[in-house]
């Protein structure tokens, strides 16, 4: 099986698993109060620019919001676990994740891999496997995602902010004021919420084919 095969085998997989947990641990309540930080909720109601906008929900649900400082994988995981060792390998891939912002430093399409510079740590460069970005990704661009650990390399949850190269010095500047007033154990939240904010005002809105 090539390595392209056994990722959409895998995508499938990682799908189905983010389901289980969403239907098992996020319930109406974690949604509204996910929502509400992440500022789209208008009168009560959540309120989206567009349809990404729910994958970005359910993204940051699952992974950032936290009940007794777990969130809705960890306590799959604790609760349940996985059906299979590639469910268990999933879910400890998804506790291992994280999100960034990043330059695209190099594309291939004919591998599926898109190479990025890590902006917000000093890490080694990142190897991205993903078929979608890897066809429209261009070179000096910003990105924000959760990276997902994948064999020698990453894959994403789903969801991305795409911003202009132009950004980058405002986008790392204002970040660092955040660092400056965050505690370290809130840091990966409002480092989603702020680059969440700054793609509904300054990103570019990326749509795969």
């Amino acid at each position: 099986m090539t390595l392209v095969k056994e990722y959409k085998a895998y995508r499938r997989a990682y799908r189905e698993m983010n389901h289980k947990i969403m239907e098992k641990y996020l319930k109406h309540d974690q949604l509204l109060r996910s929502a509400k930080l992440l500022g789209v909720v208008q009168r009560g109601t959540m309120v989206f620019e567009n349809e990404e906008e729910t994958n970005v929900l359910m993204d940051f649900a699952l992974h950032e919001y936290r009940e007794h400082d777990k969130n809705a994988i960890a306590l799959y995981r604790e609760k349940i676990g996985g059906e299979s060792a590639m469910e268990r390998a999933i879910l400890n891939a998804l506790l291992s994740s994280h999100t960034s912002l990043f330059r695209i430093s190099a594309v291939s399409p004919s591998e599926s891999i898109t190479s990025l510079r890590d902006l917000l740590s000093e890490g080694q460069p990142v190897r991205l496997l993903d078929i979608g970005l890897s066809q429209c990704a261009t070179p000096g661009f910003l990105i924000f995602v959760r990276l997902v650990p994948y064999k020698d390399m990453f894959i994403t949850s789903g969801i991305s902010f795409v911003f202009p190269p132009g950004l980058e010095r405002c986008l790392l500047g204002k970040y660092e004021e955040l660092c400056g007033k965050t505690e370290p154990d809130g840091l990966s939240l409002e480092r989603f919420v702020y680059f969440f904010r700054r793609s509904r005002e300054d990103g570019l809105r990326v749509i795969y084919q």
